[in-house]
């Protein structure tokens, strides 16, 4: 019996078809899994931002007032909470070993990355402000 083509995986499609679909309690294994701990604090880091944007946005097109001091007590939860899902998950991150700041090159890259991301948030609320008064 000749073999049909099934792409770059190895199974037959009746082999694929015939594979046991997750019962849905097995669905709440991936809240459990390593992939979770490091999606979910960037994610929630992105609403916070996504929050921020909106409100810029309704500011523009709605007239709906938006004052440049709220993202001074927006930063400050947004740092916290997602300061707490890291620290909540850090043993999970295997990968981060303290010894490794010991090293200067680990630390100068450390601390390269967090001036360059303040260097484009303060660019990003110049540019802000220039555009919009």
């Amino acid at each position: 019996m000749a073999q049909e083509y099934t792409g770059w995986h190895s199974q037959s499609v009746e082999e694929m078809k015939a594979v046991k679909q997750p019962e849905p309690d097995m669905r709440i294994e991936w809240f459990k899994s390593l992939t979770f701990p490091r999606i979910f604090p960037f994610a929630l880091f992105m609403a916070f931002v996504g929050l921020e944007e909106l409100a810029r946005f309704m500011e523009r097109h709605w007239a709906l007032p938006f004052h440049e001091h709220l993202t001074f007590f927006v930063y400050p939860m947004k740092a916290l909470t997602v300061g707490a899902a890291l620290l909540f998950f850090r043993a999970l991150y295997y990968e981060i070993k303290w010894r490794d700041l010991t090293k200067l090159s680990h630390s100068l890259t450390s601390l390269g990355s967090v001036d360059i991301w303040v260097l484009i948030n303060r660019c990003q609320q110049h540019y802000y402000k220039m555009k919009h008064g």
